[in-house]
């Protein structure tokens, strides 16, 4: 009975872990996530923040001015991502391997899967400060159920999971206790700052970061750790400021941290009319909490708990001022939604991600306080069950037409036309439960297929497994992509499985080691 727990973790993390963006030899310009990428292999195989060699001929497809080519997207992640892509830049060189996989992209995807598992050790040091009481196993069903494990998990080269761990990480060096008699004061206040820094250098737009440390320290209650009180915090401020002002100077050749300089939305001229539009601010609310088109009550729980329990607080002064502060957070973050009017070409809606962390937070302070256990284990058996409804969505997001995002404009839940859009995600998602198709697709993608596969393939063609599934099955895969990645299982070499085993066993005694022995 003490192995069934830890192999079902193990199966879960097998069959939730994707292989279709990691078996390529290379992220092919030009898109976000090649953006990032370009960011951690210019930082980790050339030491500079000299784009030439990285957009080649595609100088002038993201951003270009005054004849120097830059990522449009922010550097905070590929500063985190890159010590990966040195680590796989060295496999490269030592291990030679196929053709359409190389290390630099494999160790550079399990990045994000790392910062994933930090954040949520750190939100368990979060919870044993906020709500000591509360389940381990609780807290990581809350995290993936999240939906930002999709992009840990298969879409990797996004911010999304960078946000979620310096967000996490400001929130724990804000309301982690220290000692002002001893050293540790100021090496809390240098890590504070320094999460700070790197917070907003994933995502310049996540103002709220500046703020956050002093809404938790009051919120909370923390008396020990009043670091604004501190001369110290403001000199390592301004020195991180600094700092970002002059690598973007070395990016884009201006001393600037203006998104629209680098990231024209196209937004700007009308946002100011948008919210001034009451019925069309209460209408985009609605839609992003209960739309079919990822519906954050349906498929990020906990973001629609934290935005509650925001508005809850504000609307009875339960903190006073600082209550107001948190709801200010939740409206910064849902604005950029707002203006946009869509999803944003992906799973979720990512752009509020980055208040994951936050909404733990706030859930857990609410969990600790709220007195009556019967409304309270109410919600929290709700907010559980909507978490794994959300984290199995991930699974089959893309198995079936009705769960894949189109490819040729249509409107979207704003009514708004656009491209990579499924307005009804959730009828499709209840309705792949019935495809068989669906899952053949999730298992084939799925790093437990890779490795199923990758042994059966020594016995049998897969040519024959192919013939198998038509004729014998009547099941027959029209998708070439999936295709494409059983003939790549067959030829991948052993020292490769051999990494990807020894990557996926760190995650998995990680996991096991504070949830299922705690």
């Amino acid at each position: 009975m003490k192995l069934i727990k830890p192999l079902i973790l193990l199966v879960f993390i097998l069959l939730f872990l994707k292989t279709d963006f990691r078996l390529d030899n290379d992220i092919y310009c030009c898109s976000d996530d090649y953006d990032y990428y370009a960011h951690a292999k210019t930082i980790a195989l050339d030491f500079d923040f000299d784009y030439q060699n990285q957009f080649t001929q595609y100088l002038d497809a993201r951003f270009y001015k005054n004849d120097k080519p830059a990522p449009i997207g922010f550097v905070g992640s590929g500063l985190l991502a890159s010590p990966f892509v040195f680590i796989g830049n060295l496999f490269d060189k030592l291990i030679k391997v196929d053709s359409f996989v190389n290390y630099k992209i494999l160790f550079y995807s399990f990045s994000s899967v790392f910062y994933l598992v930090v954040s949520f050790y750190f939100l368990l040091k979060i919870k044993n400060i906020v709500s000591p009481k509360f389940k381990n196993l609780h807290l990581l069903i809350l995290l993936l159920g999240s939906g930002i494990s999709y992009y840990a998990f298969e879409r990797f080269s996004m911010t999304h999971v960078y946000e979620v761990f310096t967000v996490t990480m400001v929130a724990y060096f804000s309301i982690k206790p220290v000692n002002k008699y001893i050293a540790n004061e100021k090496l809390n206040i240098f890590y504070l700052s320094f999460f700070m820094f790197l917070g907003l250098n994933v995502r310049w737009v996540n103002y709220f970061i500046l703020i956050l440390p002093f809404f938790l320290t009051k919120y909370l209650k923390i008396k020990n750790n009043e670091f604004y009180k501190n001369q110290v915090f403001y000199y390592f401020s301004l020195c991180f400021l600094f700092l970002t002002l002059y690598i973007n100077k070395l990016i884009y050749g201006v001393w600037t941290m203006n998104p629209n300089f680098v990231y024209s939305s196209g937004i700007t001229d009308t946002g100011a009319s948008i919210f001034f539009n009451i019925p069309h601010l209460i209408k985009s609310f609605f839609i992003i909490i209960f739309s079919q088109e990822f519906g954050i009550l349906y498929f990020s729980p906990i973001i629609f708990t934290g935005l509650f329990i925001s508005i809850f607080d504000a609307l009875k002064g339960y903190k006073q001022f600082f209550s107001y502060i948190g709801l200010v957070i939740f409206l910064q973050v849902f604005s950029i939604v707002i203006l946009w009017q869509s999803t944003s070409s992906s799973y979720g809606f990512r752009y509020l991600y980055c208040l994951i962390p936050i909404s733990i937070i706030l859930f857990l302070h609410f969990y600790e306080n709220l007195n009556t256990k019967k409304y309270i284990d109410m919600i929290l058996n709700s907010l559980i069950f909507f978490s794994i409804f959300s984290f199995f969505s991930t699974l089959f997001f893309e198995t079936t037409l009705m769960t894949q995002l189109s490819l040729d404009e249509q409107t979207n839940s704003f009514g708004k036309l656009v491209r990579y859009t499924q307005p009804e995600y959730l009828k499709g998602y209840l309705l792949s439960f019935l495809e068989l198709e669906a899952y053949l697709k999730i298992f084939v993608t799925s790093f437990l297929g890779m490795i199923f596969f990758n042994l059966l393939f020594y016995f049998i063609s897969p040519d024959t497994l192919l013939n198998f599934l038509d004729g014998e099955l009547g099941l027959n895969l029209k998708n070439e992509k999936v295709k494409n990645l059983l003939f790549e299982y067959q030829e991948l070499d052993y020292l490769y499985i051999l990494v990807v085993v020894f990557l996926i066993y760190l995650l998995f005694s990680n996991l096991k080691k504070y949830v299922i022995n705690n």
